[in-house]
């Protein structure tokens, strides 16, 4: 691995925009290329799990959105599995701490603004629903994400609605996603019917996912927690440096 001078360019920050994300029709709506990159590369997303070969060789690393994270993570076990119901609605239902919208200075996010208050934001707009649609593979009008901004400083919880193509029972699904998720310490499923709270993951670089199920066996809710500034930003930015030098994955972040 070797750090890239190409960072340094004043263009840089466009570039690396350019680089992350593959070309998608609400990328390209809102992230016009800079000047010589009309192509974006393939770089590889740092969720870990579904790139672990690409992560371990590749120069550079795109560190995955926070609310992308959450919902990748919660999404892609049934996704690989093919589990979702066919041109079936996915409703990414998820909320924020003011951490998450960035350290610039915004009149929304001044005190008066954020506390006891509770807003939605974004709605068909926001800047990761490319990245969801690309690594969770469903379509653009599959997925509905709304995101919202809780009065508190850190943390997300995505509410995930899923409906499957066929029955299924609680001791199948969580067997799903501790199977999918072995060996991933920074990921936590939590039993069938226990639900994960902010409280569980702040502070650290855990994401925990938790579901419920309805009696019918065809409508899943999937809940996923993290601190968008450890495992949806510095965390895991450590956890993908950490693999691209070849060690344990943890070290530094427990």
């Amino acid at each position: 691995m070797k750090f890239l001078p190409s960072w340094r360019h004043p263009w840089s920050a466009l570039v690396f925009a350019s680089w992350i994300l593959a070309v998608h029709s609400v990328f390209v709506r809102r992230k016009p290329s800079p000047p010589g990159t009309s192509s974006p590369l393939r770089t590889p997303i740092g969720s870990r799990k579904p790139f672990t070969a690409q992560i371990a060789t590749a120069p550079l690393v795109a560190n995955p959105g926070c609310y992308a994270t959450s919902v990748i993570l919660a999404l892609r076990p049934l996704t690989e599995a093919g589990w979702i119901a066919a041109d079936s609605s996915v409703i990414c239902d998820c909320k924020s701490g003011a951490s998450g919208a960035g350290k610039d200075p915004h009149r929304d996010l001044h005190f008066v603004e954020v506390d006891e208050n509770f807003k939605v934001y974004g709605l068909f707009a926001h800047r990761h629903t490319p990245e969801i649609l690309e690594h969770t593979g469903l379509s653009e009008n599959q997925v509905v994400f709304s995101t919202h901004l809780l009065p508190l400083a850190r943390g997300i919880l995505s509410t995930i609605y899923v409906n499957l193509a066929e029955p299924q029972i609680t001791a199948d699904i969580e067997a799903l996603y501790r199977k999918f998720y072995a060996g991933r310490p920074m990921v936590r499923i939590w039993p069938a019917g226990t639900l994960p709270e902010l409280q569980h993951v702040a502070h650290t670089n855990f994401c925990d996912i938790g579901f419920a199920l309805d009696k019918p066996g065809r409508r899943l809710v999937i809940v996923s927690c993290l601190d968008n500034l450890g495992k949806g930003a510095a965390g895991q930015a450590v956890q993908n440096f950490n693999h691209m030098l070849g060690i344990e994955e943890q070290t530094a972040l427990q």
